[in-house]
């Protein structure tokens, strides 16, 4: 959904592209990307998303259960979030080289979608093979899971069926409730995010740790949209500046859409 709204905001301008990658490069996305990591995750250093990546892939291979095999509770919990990691760094890695080299980040960003597609998968057989001594709590937090890794393969039907199954065995879950408000953010916009954020934190004390995730959710999502409107209007003013005195841009295409021999623009065709 991210990356779309991306490439439709920069398809005509190079320059704001590797702005855009730029600031999404050194964590502007990033800081909401994953709300769990576990240990292996939090590595320093200099090391490449490239080392990462072949780091997850070796961790993956090495612990994958054979086939026939029965997986565990356990098992599936670990095979679940290592492959929601690796879909993780494999977006990483898209942004990283889309300026550069769509073809390279569009093959990592589809290797992310298989990578949440495996997720979901696991995060199902934990589900059925939790224990009913489970608690709510427990049990909405696979249910999250599931749906996040669902919503990035496009399958948003059952992700907001899975959002509210957990957040009705446990409101109190902010996990799941921030992660709720970015897929409301980026199927159905910023009102409809906002409007959620607000019903969530009515039902926390101010200063809870409910209330203050949420706060600090949405206010990510309100500057993410003020982003937008900077990108518009920069795109605007270099629209503007590289338009010639005979009405016709740079790639010659005219103020009114047509390119030279009259037919219509081509990324205004497939929108």
């Amino acid at each position: 959904m991210f990356m779309q709204k991306i490439r439709r905001s920069t398809q005509k301008n190079r320059t704001i592209l590797i702005i855009v990658v730029a600031i999404l490069t050194v964590g502007l996305v990033g800081s909401f990307a994953v709300w769990n990591s576990d240990d292996y995750s939090q590595e320093t250093g200099q090391v490449s998303i490239t080392d990462k990546i072949a780091a997850y892939e070796n961790n993956i291979a090495e612990n994958a259960p054979a086939e026939g095999e029965d997986v565990d509770f356990s098992k599936a919990a670990s095979m679940g979030n290592l492959y929601d990691e690796l879909r993780t760094l494999y977006y990483q890695a898209a942004m990283e080289v889309y300026s550069t080299d769509s073809d390279q980040a569009n093959a990592y960003y589809a290797k992310s979608v298989d990578a949440a597609a495996k997720a979901a998968e696991f995060y199902q057989i934990q589900w059925d093979k939790a224990d009913e001594n489970l608690n709510a709590y427990g049990r909405a937090q696979i249910l999250g899971k599931r749906a996040v890794a669902l919503s990035y393969t496009g399958d948003n039907e059952t992700a907001k069926d899975l959002y509210l199954q957990a957040l009705e065995l446990s409101p109190e879950n902010a996990e799941v409730a921030t992660n709720y408000v970015a897929f409301i953010y980026g199927t159905e916009g910023i009102d409809a995010a906002q409007a959620y954020a607000d019903s969530y934190m009515a039902m926390f004390e101010e200063g809870s740790e409910q209330y203050v995730q949420m706060q600090q959710a949405i206010a990510y999502y309100q500057s993410m949209e003020e982003f937008y409107a900077q990108l518009s209007e920069l795109q605007n003013e270099e629209n503007s500046e590289g338009n010639g005195d005979d009405g016709t841009a740079d790639d010659g295409t005219a103020d009114d859409g047509t390119a030279d021999d009259g037919t219509a623009d081509s990324e205004e065709k497939t929108e």
